[in-house]
């Protein structure tokens, strides 16, 4: 499908009927979460649900109808047709699994959302990167008579929800895969809207009292009750208050990007905000482009040194997928694909990736910085083959930094590595007591991280620094990966000649 051509109603039951066959996801392509086949106009009562696949530039890939039968453990996932706070998707922390919520009720059954919780019960679903589904995750304590909103997973086992209901039924809670039950992870506030991982870290979004705004949910991935929702500092918890939050991302610790539906003038689109060192501050907000200034559901990544935003515009009407590029509070949105008459766009996710062979990379580029030539360095001498290194060079010992600095560049298929790891094998030529130092490229932050720092004698030593936490912080939107070593002398201060030989081994990306 190409930009603003619409299903009819032969073509969206086709889809429908081929969705068991869904394939794998593709790499690089986004996933919008549909209600509605277009066979009838939408109201409150339980619609099916799809999740279409569409490549950057909003062609349509294929579209994944999720489960209107109950089928051995699996249960139905449908969402009201009308209720436009729920129906989001999230993408899990290890890149694996797309995470959605809905209801166990067949298509049409009235007032869904004004179900009791014993009778309908609330469930999460897992989307593999091969576009399975397991819905045996159905919760029959969470959300009575009320939405349940959204969901999230760690891994793909353990899971968090979002929603609301009275009092101990709603807000943030917890449950793993296959559960009947789960844990407000919570007291309050029991009325939340998006919840999502980050670093770590589980945030939720919500418009009610105190915690207006994106909040922190206890200290990194509470399962547990009694944890505390904290409010980013910055966001302003009065009831007038301009945003109004959903879907939300980070593109690095420091900047945050918030889907808005604000009434206030100026308000609804995606705001950034940036943190200066103790609260966050609303830089602007973008809705050029969007034929309503609205926005709810959102998904960013990293373009090289670029941030690509992808929303979902509008509420019940003139509802659209529409992409930008933040370079700036001028940037504006284009629109890529609109949702087919008598269906409505919820939530956007770039898509999973499944656990596949890790790809072998060959460093290359390698990069001889000569150290401070304004302390003796005389000359340096350097060659490569792609797989090894010796270096040269005269140095005067006993320095304060580095005296020689190699960076070494690997570049690899897989944009946003899953995992990966970097090793080198080092041999001093000479004697004497020597350092290495091995650090990695923060490409989030421009800096240089260091991993690991050890001695190496006249003998091989092999170290291996793998990335963790953030991947995307330690490679760029290429592929690309990025270490250097430095080595400092410790020895007797004399001026001196020495030799090192370093081979690259064990340098993996995971997909």
């Amino acid at each position: 499908m190409k930009l603003n051509i619409k299903f009819g109603a032969v073509a969206l039951m086709a889809l429908a009927a081929v969705a068991a066959n869904a394939a794998p996801f593709t790499p690089g392509n986004i996933v919008v979460s549909r209600v509605g086949d277009g066979t009838a106009p939408l109201n409150n009562a339980a619609a099916a649900v799809f999740l279409d696949e569409y490549t950057p530039a909003g062609v349509l890939v294929q579209s994944i109808m999720l489960p209107t039968a109950r089928v051995g453990n699996n249960r139905i996932v449908t969402n009201s047709g009308s209720a436009t706070s729920e129906g989001w998707l999230s993408l899990s922390a290890d890149g694996k699994y797309l995470v959605h919520v809905g209801y166990d009720a067949e298509v049409g059954t009235p007032a869904v959302v004004s179900t009791s919780v014993s009778s309908v019960n609330r469930v999460i679903a897992r989307i593999a990167a091969d576009g399975t589904v397991d819905s045996s995750t159905a919760l029959t304590d969470a959300y009575d008579t009320n939405n349940v909103r959204s969901g999230t997973s760690s891994d793909g086992v353990q899971f968090w929800s979002a929603g609301t209901a009275a009092g101990t039924l709603g807000g943030v809670r917890s449950a793993q895969l296959g559960d009947l039950l789960s844990t407000l992870v919570s007291p309050s506030p029991t009325n939340t809207r998006v919840v999502r991982i980050f670093f770590g870290q589980l945030f939720v979004s919500t418009m009610s009292g105190a915690f207006r705004g994106v909040n922190t949910v206890g200290n990194g991935l509470p399962t547990g009750p009694d944890n505390a929702t904290i409010l980013l500092p910055g966001f302003d918890p009065s009831t007038n208050a301009p945003i109004s939050p959903y879907e939300f991302a980070f593109s690095d610790e420091d900047t945050l990007y918030v889907a808005s539906d604000a009434g206030a003038a100026g308000f609804g689109g995606v705001s950034k905000w940036t943190f200066n060192g103790s609260q966050w501050v609303n830089q602007y907000t973008l809705n050029a482009g969007l034929n309503v200034a609205t926005a709810r559901g959102l998904t960013v990544r990293k373009e090289g040194n670029d941030v690509r935003i992808f929303v979902t515009s509008g509420g019940n009407a003139n509802n659209v997928l529409a992409t930008t590029i933040d370079q700036g509070p001028l940037s504006a949105f284009t629109v890529i694909a609109s949702a087919p008459a008598d269906t409505r766009f919820r939530g956007v996710s770039l898509v999973p990736q499944g656990a596949q062979s890790p790809e072998t990379v060959v460093p290359t580029a390698f990069v001889v910085r000569l150290g401070r030539l304004d302390q003796g360095n005389l000359a340096s001498l350097a060659a490569d083959d792609n797989n090894a290194l010796r270096v040269c060079k005269f140095i005067v010992p006993n320095q304060s930094v580095d005296p020689v600095q190699v960076e070494v560049e690997g570049r690899t298929t897989v944009a946003n590595p899953s995992s990966f790891k970097l090793g080198m094998k080092v041999r001093m030529g000479n004697t004497g007591a020597f350092r290495i130092a091995i650090e990695l490229r923060d490409f989030l932050n421009a800096a240089w991280v260091n991993r690991a720092e050890f001695p190496v004698t006249s003998s091989y030593a092999v170290r291996e620094v793998n990335g963790d936490g953030n991947l995307a912080r330690y490679a760029d939107g290429s592929g690309t990966v990025r270490m250097r070593y430095g080595i400092k002398q410790t020895g007797p201060s004399a001026l001196s000649l020495w030799c090192n030989e370093v081979d690259f081994v064990n340098w993996t990306v995971g997909r």
